[in-house]
């Protein structure tokens, strides 16, 4: 279909309806749901039986409503009929042109959560972090986590109340003991219940707030994988909440410490949620459940032991000892936390470089400072207790100043969990997204070939994405063996981008476009297609033109007989074209061009060149650029298609006299 589209050989009726522009974008992904799925044509088009199929990343179908046209006819529109759960899909389209031809193509979308507040528009919220070194979202630096994320503080809460059930659930066990050693010796000690009750309704708040936050509804929950580890949290916490009140009934007081073990369930999915588990199941899920339980205890036993200490205040000797069994707890809880939390870190910043170059790395740099001043103040704590008299009336302050910064520090460690979810550890980051956010602004689309790959760019605000196909491959198709792309870029000063893997021969890097032109260096390969160096230049910034291509389609219609000097390639390193001349006429190389009836997203950018015209068919895969003079009229072109590379120059005849 390209190549009749952009070859000046082809007849005008050669011409077949241009797919111009998709909702959702084609090759991105989309925060919600779409309710429809629509297709805008240069011309207008005839249904057929099958004009849209609609199916998952799996090849399953998922059922539309019957299609439908409008606009003049340009306009395809097929609906949704249930609401799409988060995943790659594909669209497979299929049409009559005005000639009678048939026409068809494909290409894919995704669905995701939203971003979380703050972070980079590439990230994703589905995933969620344990105490030491989990998280999702962006590698945003640290400074930007000075503003409120109402994710990451909802997790935070989350995480505390699992602390302050499963921990001090712990400590009411070593209480107990302590009140029956006493009770032996003729002493009554108060009884403080743990604060089961009050952490499960702190929880059921937080995991509704993420439902909310996350723009779950309840098909969501149920059927979606992130949706449904929120439900089954928010299960057991109620579950807790239920066996705690459960507990306040006469003969029940034994389901007080009972009504814990439901906050196990809470362990497990956040063990599943953790992006360790996700790159090693298994040996993930076991060490995150091992480190967040030990967290838990260190911070929640702590906390209800504190509580305890302060209402034993006139009783000689027992809180010390209390202490000292909560020491030998959280000694044990201490060194799994490190042990689980080292390997962890290990498994997501496998770069030693990355801790300082990422604001994951920077983050968790932070946090593993607090995780030691909270162990020095733990050993200052333990001295002071063992130093002190074994018997006489317990001091006013049963606990020096270096437990209660001890306790205040750890959830700073939760608070900067919180925060962690807003990031992406740099091995989650390697592996890469499904497809790469809609572009933010005007975007500037650039082309070229690398030997037998093509390569198509887009600049926009803050981002570079690079999509490679070889001939094999159709625009955003996967197919089943896809060759191994391999990609490198370079900016003008030699710095290379740091790329993230966004689908099939899909590339992503957050990029800080300056004013002017930046050169870009790429390196791409995929065997056994020849590969090589390519060479691009961004001019930033772009502006929308769609009014300067329409006075560029009059005044080309306008101009009589000139000469088009053109190259054509498929390999740039083995075939660099032959030249040809081809004499026609403005109105019938309009006629030819796939731009012809209009582009949505034109931009214009003005360059060393002169002024630029660049505009893209995603779905199509084609990508122009056009200079032109103060005529308006077209100078050069650079047109990119599957495959294919053409280069144009333009003779006009020079104006007759007066």
């Amino acid at each position: 279909m390209v190549v009749g589209l952009v070859v000046l050989a082809a007849p005008p009726a050669a011409a077949h309806p241009t797919l111009q522009a998709t909702s959702p974008a084609a090759g991105y992904a989309v925060a919600e749901s779409p309710r429809e799925v629509t297709l805008d044509f240069g011309e207008s088009v005839g249904l057929l039986d099958d004009s849209l199929r609609l199916t998952s990343s799996a090849g399953t179908p998922v059922t539309t409503l019957p299609a439908a046209l409008s606009q003049e006819g340009r306009r395809l529109s097929v609906g949704i009929a249930d609401a799409l759960a988060a995943g790659v899909y594909r669209v497979a389209w299929q049409v009559r042109g005005e000639d009678g031809d048939l026409v068809s193509g494909g290409f894919s979308f995704a669905v995701s959560p939203p971003p979380v507040e703050g972070a980079d528009p590439a990230a994703r919220d589905d995933a969620a972090g344990s105490p030491l070194v989990e998280g999702a979202g962006s590698a945003a630096p640290v400074g930007a986590l000075a503003g409120v994320n109402l994710p990451a503080a909802l997790r935070w809460t989350l995480f505390a109340a699992l602390a302050l059930g499963l921990g001090g659930a712990a400590g009411a066990v070593l209480v107990g003991r302590i009140r029956r050693e006493a009770a032996g010796k003729g002493v009554e000690l108060a009884s403080v219940a743990a604060p089961v009750s009050a952490a499960a309704v702190v929880g059921v708040v937080a995991t509704a707030g993420l439902i909310v936050a996350g723009g779950y509804d309840l098909t969501e929950v149920l059927a979606s994988r992130p949706g449904a580890l929120l439900g089954v949290e928010l299960a057991a916490f109620a579950a807790a909440l239920g066996l705690a009140a459960a507990a306040r009934i006469p003969g029940w007081s034994r389901l007080r410490t009972a009504a814990a073990i439901p906050l196990l369930g809470v362990l497990a999915a956040e063990a599943l949620r953790a992006h360790v588990a996700a790159q090693h199941p298994l040996a993930g899920g076991v060490l995150t459940a091992v480190h967040l339980l030990a967290a838990a205890l260190w911070v929640g036993a702590l906390a209800h032991v504190l509580h305890v200490a302060a209402r034993w205040r006139g009783p000689s000797g027992w809180t010390r000892l209390l202490m000292a069994d909560y020491g030998r707890l959280a000694v044990w809880s201490v060194i799994a936390v490190i042990v689980t939390g080292i390997v962890q870190a290990i498994l997501l910043v496998p770069d030693a470089a990355e801790l300082f170059g990422t604001g994951y790395g920077q983050v968790l740099l932070a946090k593993l400072a607090v995780v030691a001043v909270v162990i020095g103040c733990a050993v200052l704590a333990r001295r002071r207790i063992h130093r002190g008299p074994r018997t006489g009336p317990a001091p006013r302050r049963p606990v020096g100043r270096a437990v209660l910064v001890e306790i205040v520090a750890l959830f700073g460690v939760l608070a900067l969990t919180g925060a962690l979810t807003s990031l992406t550890p740099p091995a989650q980051a390697a592996a890469g997204i499904a497809l790469p956010p809609p572009p933010v602004g005007p975007a500037f689309p650039v082309g070229t070939l690398a030997g037998q790959v093509t390569v198509a760019a887009t600049a926009s605000a803050g981002r570079l994405v690079v999509r490679l196909t070889t001939p094999l491959d159709g625009p955003y198709d996967d197919p089943p063996e896809s060759p191994p792309y391999r990609l490198t870029v370079r900016t003008t000063p030699g710095d290379e981008l740091t790329l993230v893997p966004c689908g099939t021969g899909c590339f992503t890097a957050p990029v800080d476009w300056r004013p002017g032109t930046t050169t870009l260096d790429l390196d791409a390969t995929a065997p056994p297609w020849s590969g090589g160096p390519a060479r691009l230049d961004v001019t930033w910034p772009p502006r929308p033109a769609e009014e300067r291509l329409d006075r560029v389609l009059t005044a080309m219609r306008d101009v009589g007989p000139f000469t088009v000097v053109e190259t054509v390639t498929s390999d740039t390193r083995a075939d660099p074209g032959i030249l040809r001349e081809l004499p026609t006429t403005g109105a019938d190389f309009i006629a030819r061009e796939p731009y012809a009836e209009g582009v949505s997203d034109a931009v214009t950018v003005s360059g060393p060149d002169g002024d630029q015209l660049a505009f893209a068919f995603p779905a199509n895969g084609i990508s122009s650029q056009l200079w032109l003079d103060d005529l308006d009229r077209i100078t050069r072109q650079v047109l990119v298609s599957p495959n294919h590379l053409i280069t144009r120059t333009f003779a006009y005849l020079p104006p007759g006299p007066m």
